[in-house]
């Protein structure tokens, strides 16, 4: 009987168990994202009480007015600086070396303005919403949860930690290619010497008397590649490497970088063909248009819609 008693007991506790876990409408997780929310809530009220509420529990307010700078309008692609914090004032990210070195954080990062579609599908409702009334040159605050923050891709490990993001609209572009054009064609004008071969702006620097390289044939190269400011993005040279502070003497990719003449799937369009005809020991330059670069998507530090300034030595090939 008392085996009895204790195995309905047993049951009804289970039963409970069940019936709580599947009724109840928070989980821990949705515990702490509620959690959250209440602390930025309770951050505003205290230090921003005149924000105005936007999209996503989030709130916005402007710092710094601008009567001279243009209104932002939702087309076009927008570049912007900014700085952000978590509620702690702990430092996350920036895109100025000012306050990067204010913070104590400062790095061989590419610190410039970030550059992003003025559309939901580019910054969010949430930021779409903050920017609506904002003008150029002026300097909001944005309280974002975790959520929308994290959505921004701005900075890492956003989960449950709300943040303060400073912003300033730098300039509003409305046509992303033309004004990508007007970049190339400033460069151009102060460095001549480049000719135009299959989308790409090719300059020879140092004629080689090696092997004549055939559409055919693989090359082995030492490259480097930036932005058109001089930021370095990547390179194969040790030395370049170290020059930029960017070095890492864990990596292994400090050697010859073996590419087809052609079309190589490892690599941008921009690369294709850049090297037939030419002899190895050949050293060049090339502006590669982000259309045959990373285009309106960008990878890692390089922005989207950036034109890209690459150095080649072509070292040696086989046809």
């Amino acid at each position: 009987m008392k085996r009895t008693l204790y195995s309905l007991a047993c049951c009804l506790i289970a039963g409970t168990l069940l019936f709580s876990a599947s009724s109840c409408k928070k989980s821990p997780t949705d515990f702490g994202g509620s959690d959250e929310l209440v602390r930025l809530n309770a951050y505003r009220k205290l230090h921003y009480p005149e924000a105005r509420s936007i999209t996503g529990d989030a709130f916005v307010q402007t710092l710094k007015p601008s009567t001279s700078g243009a209104q932002l309008t939702s087309d076009g692609w927008l570049y912007f600086d900014y700085w952000a914090t978590n509620l702690d004032g702990t430092f996350l990210s920036t895109s100025l070396p000012d306050k990067a070195k204010e913070y104590g954080q400062y790095s061989s990062i590419f610190y410039a303005p970030r550059y992003k579609a003025l559309s939901a599908k580019g910054v969010g409702n949430t930021l779409m919403e903050a920017l609506s009334t904002a003008r150029i040159g002026e300097e909001l605050i944005i309280g974002l949860p975790a959520k929308q923050a994290q959505a921004l891709n701005l900075w890492k490990n956003a989960n449950y930690h709300s943040a303060l993001l400073y912003l300033i609209p730098r300039q509003q572009i409305a046509d992303p290619k033309a004004h990508e054009k007007e970049l190339i064609d400033a460069y151009l004008a102060k460095h001549p010497g480049f000719e135009t071969a299959n989308k790409v702006y090719r300059k020879i620097v140092e004629a080689g008397t090696g092997t004549e390289i055939k559409s055919s044939a693989t090359v082995w190269v030492q490259y480097a590649v930036y932005s058109l400011s001089g930021y370095l993005f990547d390179t194969n040279i040790a030395e370049t490497a170290q020059q930029h502070g960017k070095y890492s003497s864990s990596s292994n990719k400090y050697g010859l970088l073996s590419m087809k003449a052609t079309e190589d799937k490892k690599l941008i369009t921009g690369f294709s063909g850049l090297t037939v005809g030419l002899k190895t020991g050949t050293k060049l330059q090339a502006i590669i248009p982000s259309e045959v670069g990373y285009g309106e998507s960008g990878r890692g530090e390089i922005r989207p819609n950036e034109p890209l300034f690459v150095e080649l030595n072509v070292v040696r090939s086989s046809n």
